[in-house]
């Protein structure tokens, strides 16, 4: 079987000019991957812990490629149990979520290789779920404010959902899409762009921005959602539940990530249990892709939709567990990348690989986010056979 032969890390910046780590490893069989860790500016309190990528980088190159070589990584439980050992600590403090899933990822897509497979095609091995050229659906966000962008927006994404599309025309409707937003705000205002590449302009009112989205939807069968962020959002609850029920009823809002903030699960209840099946309340500073977490918000009927974000936990296999849990109770699950993001398209093959219902990978626009569009193309191609 094969075996680690060596670990490494590196410091890398990511899209925000923020230093994050590359890790790089080797199998005895002279194979070589890397995964470069992605991070988040709205993060929700029971996230596991980030370190400094300086004590990162040190603690992986001095003490976990000590403890992994010679490791055979093609049994990720095995992997993962024993990142989650040398931490030893409930929210990764010690050794640093970022740490761990450079670490847990980059020897997965490892494993990957060592069996000459597409990542995707690993993962899905792994969660057992039957991969298709319509899973996951395009969750863009077309405009950004909160504080992903420089605006007067207090909603932090504006989204636009492609419906039952291949992984090609969802791709080709986006960016026709985005394009045509684009060429419309060049005629009316100077045009900037927020940390997930979407345009980053100011409106009267966030309604305004949602019936603006709502105007291209409209002629391009998509749908409308939103990522209140609520961690982040300075509304008492009484006006958000208006909000929401205006925009759902007005202008077909089908989706609402983080509708109230994360110590608020009654409100998501209320919710879910106002609007049902017609709209799905995600949760993600909520559940904060945790099992337990997931459960609970099972219990109070708070969610029927739920991101998952692997940085969010830390490992491959917390993910994958987070994944089946939601699966059983028969959640939308969408893959999300993070705001701080890097080429690496490792979340576009997970996303593919668990058969999510949706990814969340910004607009076709800046490099790192055009990069993961442009893997959901690839994979199309090696699901056809082509590649």
């Amino acid at each position: 079987m094969p075996k680690v032969d060596s670990i490494s890390a590196e410091k890398i910046l990511n899209s925000r000019g923020d230093w994050t780590i590359k890790v790089n490893v080797v199998s005895d069989k002279g194979n070589q991957e890397s995964f470069s860790v992605p991070e988040g500016k709205s993060r929700g309190s029971m996230e596991a812990r980030i370190i400094n990528p300086d004590k990162a980088i040190d603690l992986i190159n001095k003490k976990i490629a000590k403890e992994f070589r010679g490791f055979d990584f093609t049994d990720q439980s095995r992997v993962d149990a024993r990142l989650i050992e040398l931490d030893g600590t409930k929210n990764k403090s010690n050794l640093g979520s970022n740490t761990i899933l450079g670490v847990s990822f980059a020897l997965a897509r490892l494993a990957a290789k060592e069996e000459g497979v597409p990542f995707w095609k690993y993962i899905s091995k792994l969660s057992k779920a039957k991969v298709s050229d319509k899973k996951p659906q395009i969750f863009a966000n077309m405009i950004n404010g909160g504080v992903h962008a420089d605006n007067n927006l207090d909603i932090q994404e504006f989204l636009l959902l492609t419906k039952n599309s291949t992984f090609r025309k969802s791709v080709e409707k986006i960016v026709k899409v985005f394009q045509q937003i684009k060429l419309d705000l060049e005629n009316t205002t100077s045009i900037a762009v927020g940390d997930e590449g979407g345009f980053a302009v100011s409106f009267r009112t966030d309604g305004a921005a949602i019936k603006y989205l709502h105007s291209f939807a409209k002629k391009n069968n998509l749908g409308v959602g939103i990522d209140a962020a609520a961690n982040n959002l300075n509304w008492i609850n009484l006006r958000s539940k208006m909000f929401y029920k205006r925009i759902h009823n007005k202008f077909g809002v089908s989706y609402i990530e983080d509708p109230f903030r994360e110590n608020e699960a009654r409100h998501f209840s209320k919710l879910v249990s106002k609007f049902g099946k017609s709209l799905s309340v995600s949760g993600d500073d909520l559940t904060v892709t945790s099992s337990s977490l997931i459960e609970e918000a099972h219990q109070m009927s708070a969610i029927n939709a739920v991101i998952i974000k692997p940085n969010q936990i830390g490992t491959l296999t917390e993910a994958l567990e987070a994944v089946k849990l939601a699966r059983k109770y028969e959640y939308q699950i969408i893959a999300s990348h993070r705001s701080g993001e890097t080429n690496d398209t490792s979340i576009v093959d997970f996303a593919v690989g668990i058969a999510a219902d949706g990814i969340k990978i910004g607009a076709p626009n800046r490099g790192e986010r055009v990069a993961k569009y442009n893997r959901l193309l690839e994979i199309e191609g090696e699901l056809k056979g082509r590649r």
